[in-house]
């Protein structure tokens, strides 16, 4: 949900007329772990938004810091983990609600 919130959010800003999100793109973000949290989405997002020449919202794999330090070894209890899960969640669908919520963006298969 917020990759398509802020791909409509930039892609809007930058006058272009972004349609759908390519499936490999759409599987690197959910894979990746996003080191540097929601800025980090939107940096990417907007960088790649900006250089898009077609309808389609497609990164550079490279883009997705691959060698970044990791974070500092943490283990939550489990209570808490699924806690602080659930209050990201609820922050989260709070934000795009008042965003007015679903992009209305589509998903593509990534074939032309």
């Amino acid at each position: 949900m917020l990759l398509e919130y802020f791909v409509k959010r930039y892609a809007s800003r930058a006058g272009k007329n972004i349609r759908t999100i390519d499936k490999k793109t759409f599987e690197l973000f959910q894979s990746y772990e996003w080191p540097g949290n929601i800025r980090e989405l939107q940096n990417v997002v907007e960088r790649s938004v900006i250089v898009s020449s077609g309808d389609i919202f497609s990164i550079d794999e490279s883009w997705l810091a691959t060698n970044a330090r990791p974070a500092p070894s943490r283990q939550p209890s489990p209570e808490s983990s699924e806690e602080e899960s659930t209050r990201e969640r609820q922050i989260i669908e709070a934000a795009l609600r008042s965003a007015e919520g679903e992009s209305g963006l589509k998903w593509c298969s990534g074939q032309a």
